[in-house]
Formats: structure tokens, sequence, C-alpha cells
């Protein structure tokens, strides 16, 4: 067994490839440190009221269950998370300032803080209820599955990158952009993107699978990106403008309040029996006219300001299927009209 007492160190390696904490059970009331630049795994025991840091540029694997209660700090380097408690007690709690956090599993009520460094999911299954504190500006890259049920909160963008599924369950209330760079984005239970005046933006072939109500400020989409959902009940509210470049499907209502640009073809819309309303103008902004295919069922097809009036704004083919009520309430201009009932 090997013992720290409070106010002491023990560094594992010196940005090396070798150093060990050798086995049996630690008791750290001061400050262990990983500082290898290669990957090693510790499967130590790991208990005390110290702090556990990760200074290394190579990765730490915590495969161990630990009841360490300090503050664990990723500075550099990786630190993989592959049992429910390799972080300790929750009372203090992880924060990344630089490098990599990568979540293999259920930490629980672990607080998060980022400021600076990232959060992953590499491969597997990770899950943290604890609170996610952007601190800075923020990435989470997901190539395997990772839930987040607690609040994220702060005052910086949040980015979800990676080829993976992120789960959002939490009421976050952080301010900030939003961007969807690949893979799946889920909102669900309580799920948010943060304040309803945040923007969300999509790119390459990323998808946010809506399963509650949400509301965003700006809303742009890349061609590939598509909002679905793939179950429970949702609705959309774009608070702001709108660039549509992929499809939006919902069970509940679309409300577009700002202006809406249509840049691909072509953009269907669709939801099982509610409304979409567009409460501003509505626009494609290609030279070459996009078309666009508004699905309701039964719900009601509404345009409130001038439809294709800009300059090279024209619609190209608008086909509206819907046994509900249609109001044209402006100028519409398109390549043709169909109406399906």
């Amino acid at each position: 067994s090997t013992t720290i007492n409070s106010g002491a160190t023990l560094q594992i390696g010196n940005a090396s490839t070798t150093g060990s904490l050798g086995t049996g059970e630690v008791t750290n009331n001061g400050t262990l440190s990983f500082n290898r630049s290669n990957a090693m795994t510790v499967a130590n025991t790991i208990n005390g009221s110290g702090a556990v840091n990760q200074t290394g540029a190579g990765i730490t694997t915590l495969s161990g269950g630990n009841g360490y209660t300090g503050l664990t700090t990723v500075s550099v380097g990786t630190l993989v998370v592959t049992n429910d408690s390799a972080l300790g007690g929750t009372a203090s709690g992880t924060t990344v300032s630089g490098g990599i956090l990568d979540i293999q599993a259920n930490i629980g009520a672990e607080p998060i803080t980022l400021s600076g460094g990232a959060l992953k999911t590499t491969t597997g299954t990770g899950a943290i209820s604890g609170s996610i504190t952007l601190s800075s500006a923020s990435t989470i890259t997901v190539d395997g599955s990772l839930t987040l049920s607690g609040i994220i909160t702060g005052s910086h963008a949040l980015t979800k990158a990676g080829s993976g599924t992120l789960n959002f369950t939490g009421a976050n209330n952080y301010v900030g952009s939003t961007t969807i760079n690949s893979g799946t984005l889920t909102v669900s239970g309580l799920g948010t993107l943060g304040s309803t005046a945040n923007n969300l933006t999509m790119s390459n072939a990323a998808v946010l699978d809506l399963q509650r109500s949400l509301t965003v400020g700006n809303l742009v989409m890349a061609s590939g990106n598509t909002i679905t959902n793939s179950t429970g009940s949702s609705s959309l509210i774009v608070g702001g403008t709108a660039s549509l470049a992929g499809n939006i499907t919902t069970s509940g209502t679309q409300t577009y309040t700002g202006a809406v640009s249509l840049t691909a073809t072509p953009i269907t819309l669709t939801t099982t029996n509610s409304t979409i309303g567009f409460n501003s103008t509505l626009n494609s902004t290609a030279s070459a006219a996009n078309a666009l295919t508004i699905s309701t069922g039964s719900g009601n097809v509404t345009f409130t300001g001038v439809v294709g009036g800009e300059t090279n704004g024209a619609l190209g083919a608008l086909i509206i299927n819907t046994t509900g009520t249609g109001t044209i309430s402006a100028a519409l201009t398109a390549a043709s009209i169909t109406t399906n009932a």
C-alpha cells in the first residue's frame, strides 16, 4: 500500500514513459499526480482526502473503484474513466483546464468544470448526472454514447463533435451558441439547448433528434443536416432567422418567427397533424429556385410575410400537403404551387 501525507505530492513519471504506482491501495491525503507521456492504467483503489491530477501528455486510465474526496484536475493529456466510481467522491468534482476527460462509465453526480479542456466519450457508454459548468467555449466529442442529465451552465459556446450520440436530458441554462458538427445530439426529458435565445448551427451530416419542445434563436442548417423526431412528442420554435438546407420533422408545431432562407433543394418540413407557421418572409437564396414541401396532416399552414419576394428569392416548386387550412397573407412567388388535401 501507499500513503501520501497531507501537503505531500507523489508524482508518477516525469514527462517520460516510466513510473509506476505499484500495487495495493493508495491512501491519498495530499496530491497524486500522473505525469507519463504514454499510456498507463491505474487499477489501484485510491482513497483519502487528497487531489488527483493528470499532468502528463499521455493517457491515464482509472479503472478502479475509488473513494478519494479531493478535486480531480486534468490539465494536460487524457484521463480515461472506465469505472463508475473512478473519480472518487462527488463533492469536489473534476476540473478540465486542458487536455481531455474521457468518460466511459456512469460517474453519477460528479460535477464537471470545463475551463479550456474537452469532454469526450471515445468508445462505449458514458453518463453524468452532475452539473457541467462551461468556464470557456467547450467541445464535447462523442464517438460512443454519452448522456448528460445534469444541468449545463455557464456563458460560453458549446460544440458537439464526433460520430456518436450525445443525449441532453437536463434543464440546461447555459448562455452561448450551440454547434452540432457531426453525429447526433438528442434532446429529451427536461433537455434544452440552454437559453431559448441561443443560436443553433448544424454542419456536415449532423442530426438533431428532438424528443420534446425546443426554442432556439437563429437556426442555420447545412446540406445533409436533419432535425428529426425518433420518439416522443416534439415541437420547434425558431425565435430569430432560419437558414434551411436540411429537412425538419416534428410531431408538433413548427414556428418560424424571423425570416427564413432556403439554401438547398428540396427542403421538406413535416409535422403530425400540427401547424407550420411562417411569421416573416420566406425566400430562396440560390440563383436556382429551391423547392419546399410542407406536410402537416390535418394541421394548418400559415404564411404571414411575403414569400419569394427578394431578388432571386422566388421559390421553386412549393408543395403543401394538408387537410387543414392554408393561409397566405401576402404575395407569394414560386415556379409552381401544388396543394394536396
